[in-house]
């Protein structure tokens, strides 16, 4: 089944719809602060990761990996914990990662945006006493609970349920994820878009339809 749109979209954040709202366009560079470039970076490594561990699918009709990882926060609105929590699974099991790509079959472990789904997934549950159920999980990304529920325990069985991670050991992640960024501030070729600083969904009309693509 596929998981986002095929279709391309514009994307607006709080910050330039205010902006552009009141018509002064300079608002945007006040608001623009360093959570925000921070996020932006962060998502740029995230592009990075997933298309050097998984294979590019340069479908035209698919809309960037940027693209879809940026949706899926805004719809889950998840912290900078739980995003980073779920970088560093990906990263950390990247060697095995690389293995399983090449000789299993499951499709869901061949496919990195439904494992950086399932990554997300993870992470928040780990972090979170009250999170959202795979159910809402489902609707967030238009599949349904029996795929969501397949995605993710395929995910935990590729990681080993490894999800400890100690204060040193993410200490040091942190760092590294944010010395990289700080190191490369253009490491995506694809189009850039304006993040929200909650790495929030907006109830935005132009923006209702869910997250599917032909993710085959």
């Amino acid at each position: 089944m596929p998981l986002i749109s095929c279709t391309h979209h514009t994307y607006h954040s709080n910050l330039s719809i205010l902006a552009l709202q009141y018509k002064h366009l300079h608002l945007l560079d006040q608001l623009c602060n360093e959570q925000v470039v921070l996020i932006e970076l962060l998502v740029q490594r995230s592009v990075k990761m997933i298309d050097s561990l998984w294979k590019p699918n340069h479908n035209k009709k698919m809309i960037p990996t940027y693209t879809y990882i940026y949706e899926l926060l805004r719809r889950s609105k998840v912290t900078f914990s739980v995003f980073q929590l779920a970088l560093y699974y990906i990263f950390h099991h990247r060697t095995t990662i690389q293995q399983h790509t090449k000789t299993d079959k499951n499709p869901y472990i061949q496919c990195g945006r439904r494992m950086f789904l399932a990554a997300l997934i993870t992470a928040s549950k780990y972090l979170n006493d009250k999170t959202y159920k795979n159910k809402v999980w489902a609707e967030m990304a238009n599949l349904s609970v029996k795929e969501v529920n397949q995605i993710e325990a395929s995910f935990l069985e590729l990681v080993n349920y490894e999800l400890y991670v100690s204060g040193a050991i993410y200490g040091k992640w942190i760092q590294l994820l944010y010395g990289k960024l700080n190191a490369s501030p253009k490491e995506s070729s694809e189009k850039k878009r304006p993040l929200d600083q909650s790495i929030s969904l907006d109830q935005d009309k132009t923006n209702t339809k869910r997250l599917r693509s032909s993710l085959k």
